[in-house]
């Protein structure tokens, strides 16, 4: 089982997705929230805080978790996580596995192939 933990940042009614790289793994070439697996002893919330620094090179806080749940992908079980922020700071600069970054309202989110992650938040309300 792999487990994941993503960042959901939103500004004025637009949510940031990052294209993840062409060669990934898992997923490749789809937009997905800044996240990714978390270190042995990790928290989850810390995972998405740290990732999404990587990832992007914003600084986060976690303001909650949003949604919870499995997905199967290439025959291994992901466990994932969504955290929701209170507040980010800096500029985006993204790190070398992912493409591109783009703001999209939730309107627009049918438009861009992303990640089940993506799809399942969405897809909540």
């Amino acid at each position: 089982m792999i487990n994941v933990a993503k960042t959901v940042i939103e500004k004025d009614g637009q949510y940031l997705l990052i294209k993840r790289a062409a060669s990934s793994r898992f997923f490749p070439g789809q937009w997905d929230f800044p996240g990714g697996k978390l270190k042995i002893d990790e928290k989850p919330e810390d995972c998405a805080v740290r990732e999404t620094k990587e990832e992007t090179s914003l600084r986060v806080t976690t303001a909650g978790l949003v949604l919870e749940g499995d997905h199967t992908e290439n025959g291994e079980q992901i466990h994932y996580r969504i955290y929701s922020t209170s507040d980010h700071e800096g500029r985006i600069r993204l790190g070398e596995d992912h493409s591109e970054s783009t703001w999209v309202t939730k309107n627009q989110i049918n438009g861009y192939v992303s990640t089940p992650f993506v799809r399942a938040y969405f897809a909540r309300s």
